[in-house]
């Protein structure tokens, strides 16, 4: 039996995976219910076949003035950089299924705190809220990528079905 638990390992661990990128912010409402409503339920039954990378930095921008502090800029202000930060350190320091789960969970209701968000994930709390409040939570924040607007409508509305037919298209497997 032990052979056989190792060779189906190996083969799940074989699994081609598609890369998906999600760029969000952590106060717009479109985000939310992306977030909530499609990709993460998408996630939870494809994850074996998705290799997810949250970018919660989407319309973001670092601004650095010659001797000056960098100032950082978000479409919603002040209160969503430091929300953007602190899901960026989230997903830095938590493995990836209680990450998902606790951005979730911040971004279904803006009014959900990070306390209630990290119960039972308590031991990683003080390294995610260090994270969020220095030179680590910044750095992240300065790192992200600006994004390509290439089909985001469609996939926006339609996750599941535009995420299965691209994997059937590179990897002829259907889901």
């Amino acid at each position: 039996h032990r052979n056989i638990n190792k060779e189906c390992q190996t083969i799940l661990q074989n699994i081609d995976k598609l890369s998906v990128t999600a760029h969000y912010q952590a106060l717009r409402s479109d985000s939310m219910v992306f977030n909530t409503q499609q990709l993460f339920a998408s996630w939870l039954r494809h994850e074996k076949e998705m290799k997810l990378r949250l970018v919660p930095f989407g319309k973001a921008w670092v601004e650095e003035p010659p001797n000056e502090q960098p100032k950082l800029h978000c479409q919603h202000g002040p209160r969503e950089c430091q929300l953007n930060i602190l899901h960026g350190c989230i997903l830095k320091k938590l493995p990836p299924k209680k990450a998902f789960a606790v951005v979730v969970c911040l971004i279904k209701n803006f009014r959900t705190t990070f306390d209630q968000c990290i119960e039972g994930h308590e031991s990683f709390k003080n390294a995610i809220v260090n994270c969020s409040q220095g030179e680590q939570g910044f750095s992240l924040f300065k790192k992200f990528q600006p994004y390509d607007f290439y089909e985001q409508d469609d996939w926006l509305q339609h996750f599941e079905r535009k995420f299965v037919e691209r994997y059937e298209e590179k990897f002829g497997v259907k889901l």
